[in-house]
């Protein structure tokens, strides 16, 4: 049996169509997978206690906002210098001891 053109445009119309609907099958499922993501969101403080600690919020006085923009705007160092550096490095530091320094 010999071939035409007619049959060869019929094949790699075929060949376009099965990747068309493999894309399109494709991105069906993707979507499907990812619908759940959309209500996914950041862990709120009733839903995980080891994050929050289960305090109270803290108010804005605590973070000390005010005097850290005096002094970020007094400092001589560049912006990727430490105000605070860690003196001694010979132990462990905890830097997340007290709700200051936290805050930091």
């Amino acid at each position: 049996m010999k071939r035409t053109r007619a049959t060869r445009v019929s094949a790699g119309s075929d060949y376009a169509n099965f990747w068309r609907s493999a894309t399109y099958i494709f991105i069906a499922l993707w979507t499907l997978l990812l619908t759940p993501l959309a209500l996914w969101g950041l862990p709120g403080r009733e839903r995980d206690p080891l994050l929050f600690r289960g305090s109270e919020i803290w108010p804005a006085a605590s973070f000390g906002i005010a005097a850290a923009a005096d002094q970020r705007q007094s400092r001589a160092g560049g912006a990727d210098v430490d105000l605070n550096p860690i003196v001694d490095r010979s132990r462990l530091v905890e830097l997340t001891e007290s709700d200051a320094q936290r805050a930091e």
